[in-house]
């Protein structure tokens, strides 16, 4: 229950403190006094749009507080869970929900002086407060909300909350299988592609590091090129024709010419000349052996060219050939698989949407049977709406599958007849103004009992209406006020006289007008009352007639 609202610097109020207790209370005063300023500051505080207009000229920020006192709110409970809030100390403490509107256009909110975030501020305010107007009516007038008030009168949170888990499950299914089938689309169009992939990579074989092995080799072979040069150069210098064997031998061939034999020196030509011969033959075979790597270097650099083609080709780096290979091998090996885990999936998707829809139709037959007490709960408040020959139904399809939700299978609609024999039709082309504002009502009293929101706010909910049905509208207020707390704001006097609570809401006449706010003792509400009734000027009649109201 809402107890205090406190507000700074607000469009045209400068300092506002209101104080309300249970029943039904009024908020009465002269058009563009600032009854609806009031509504939206509240509105702010529970986490309503915020915007710099609200500030009050000349001021920096404005501040809103309003203040709750809290008892046997599970849902409230379960939320404040959520954002680790003791419910223990609400329940003990009280909850004062703050909004502060900065003019650079920042917003903060507070949960008993706790920051939190003005999404965490609306969610509460939700659960605490619901601001009806005429023409809203909590979207009574659009059809999308018709389902939860249906639910909210049938009572079945948990039948809801099954569904919906079955419905996001069925969804997973869907995405998951699409997602399947996508990827199987598009390997398979690169199915080709991959096989010759292969095929290139497996005739080639490349072995892990063959690139380094192969230009280290390389390298090697092409130093051998610049040896055999040098072997060759040198055999030249050993046995070509100036070569040290040739000497040798014209040396040896001089010395059998003379006469004196020097046997030391003959034996030393002969040993030089055969370690010569044997010399150059070693050379010779070791520049044999370096030719024949020369065909080797020419295949070492064609395998250099291959692998570091197929490299590019690939868009990797040559040593990961061999790890692309066996990834290639697995998305074959999958695509061939694929085929068998669509059909799974498929299936999986199929007994899904049988699990949702069994339990949718479940949720449909709740609906359906709930619906016609609804109907014969709401009907039967008409008449002391004054709308007696009025009838209200709830009509009840099955959406198109495209239209299927978390919520179920249905479209539920409000239809209302206001005059025996006429076709039922939708709220907002059927119902006038005054006759939607007692439909809300009577639909809010057919909810009383289970409603969760301990505050309700109408504003100007009777507008349209006079007389006697402005009576019944006050009086359905004041018997919903039994279970509620109720504000209403309203311009009847029928209405006012039936509050337990009045605040009269004023404006002043000066430079800078000022709303401000009077909370009623009983004979000042007979001259408020009595200001409704006549005019500006209040006659002695119009009193009387104020007492008269105020009593019945």
């Amino acid at each position: 229950m809402l107890v205090e609202l406190s507000i700074r610097d607000f469009i045209l109020i400068d300092r506002l403190d209101l104080s309300f207790n249970d029943g039904l209370t009024v908020l009465s005063g002269e058009t563009g006094a600032g009854k609806s300023i009031l509504l939206d500051a509240l509105s702010l505080a529970i986490g309503g749009r915020g915007e710099t207009g609200f500030i009050r000229h000349k001021k920096d920020q404005a501040v809103v507080t309003a203040s709750f006192e809290i008892k046997n709110h599970e849902m409230l409970e379960s939320f404040l869970k959520q954002i680790e809030v003791d419910f223990r100390e609400i329940e003990q403490d009280g909850l004062i929900l703050r909004r502060v509107l900065k003019r650079e256009g920042s917003s903060r909110a507070f949960l008993n002086d706790r920051p939190i975030s003005v999404s965490a501020l609306k969610e509460i305010g939700e659960l605490l407060v619901e601001i009806q107007g005429q023409f809203d009516a909590h979207g009574l007038m659009r059809p999308s909300s018709h389902k939860q008030f249906l639910d909210l009168f049938a009572n079945h949170p948990a039948l809801l909350k099954v569904v919906g888990e079955k419905f996001l499950y069925w969804e997973k299914c869907k995405n998951r299988c699409e997602a399947a089938k996508l990827e199987l689309k598009k390997s398979t169009e690169e199915q080709e592609f991959l096989e010759f992939s292969l095929n290139e990579l497996e005739a080639l074989s490349i072995k892990d590091n063959e690139e380094e092995e192969l230009v280290q080799l390389r390298s090697s072979l092409i130093n051998a090129e610049r040896n055999i040069e040098l072997i060759n150069s040198s055999i030249g210098y050993l046995s070509g024709e100036k070569g040290a064997a040739i000497i040798l031998s014209n040396v040896q061939r001089s010395l059998d010419r003379i006469s004196i034999k020097i046997p030391s020196v003959v034996e030393a030509i002969d040993r030089a000349i055969v370690e010569l011969n044997e010399s150059e033959n070693t050379l010779a075979r070791i520049a044999d052996e370096m030719n024949s790597d020369e065909t080797r270097l020419e295949e070492i650099e064609v395998r250099l060219a291959e692998i570091r083609s197929l490299a590019r080709k690939h868009g990797v780096p040559s040593t990961k050939l061999p790890k692309l290979a066996e990834e290639i091998r697995m998305k074959l090996k999958k695509i061939k698989s694929d085929d068998n885990t669509i059909q799974d999936l498929e299936k999986e998707v199929s007994d899904s949407k049988v699990a949702f829809r069994d339990l949718a139709t479940e949720l449909s037959e709740s609906r359906k049977k709930h619906g016609k007490r609804l109907e014969k709960a709401v009907t039967s408040e008409l008449p002391e709406m004054k709308l007696d020959k009025a009838s209200f139904i709830v009509h009840s399809t099955t959406a198109d599958e495209s239209n299927w939700n978390i919520h179920g299978c249905d479209e539920i609609k409000f239809l209302i007849s206001t005059n025996r024999g006429s076709t039922p039709g939708p709220l907002n082309k059927i119902a006038s103004g005054g006759e939607r504002s007692r439909l809300l009502l009577a639909l809010r009293a057919a909810l009383s009992t289970i409603d969760s929101v301990p505050t309700l706010i109408f504003d100007e909910v009777d507008a349209g209406v006079g007389g006697a049905v402005s009576s019944a509208v006050g009086k359905r207020l004041k018997k919903l006020g039994v279970n509620q707390q109720i504000l209403v704001v309203t311009h009847s006097p029928q209405v006012a006289a039936l509050g337990k609570h009045h605040w009269q809401i004023s404006k002043s006449d000066e430079v800078e007008p000022k709303t401000t706010a009077t909370q009623l003792a009983k004979d000042e509400r007979v001259e408020e009352i009595g200001r409704m009734l006549s005019g500006e000027k209040i006659t002695a009649e119009a009193r009387l007639a104020a007492i008269k109201l105020m009593e019945e």
